[in-house]
């Protein structure tokens, strides 16, 4: 009898996004509105959200006074 190991922790799995946690992060930070446009299975559900919750939280501001995060999973990007 084997035992499979279902753990896919981001440690020891590496996906093609991963590389631009830094990029998305600053995007986020200067933009009002950020869209990823990636392939199937790189990572854009599954790490962004992590991604976010790793980071520092924003500062409320003036402009915003309240911060909000909402991840969608649009089928298709109408604008690209």
């Amino acid at each position: 009898t084997s035992v499979v190991s279902r753990d896919v922790s981001p440690k020891k799995l590496v996906l093609p996004i991963d590389k631009h946690e830094r990029e998305i992060l600053n995007t986020i930070k200067t933009q009002r509105v950020t869209i990823i446009h990636g392939e199937t299975g790189c990572g854009k559900s599954s790490r962004v959200p992590c991604f976010l919750l790793r980071a520092e939280p924003p500062q409320p501001s003036l402009a915003a006074p309240e911060v909000k995060m909402i991840v969608s999973q649009p089928r298709r990007i109408a604008a690209k």
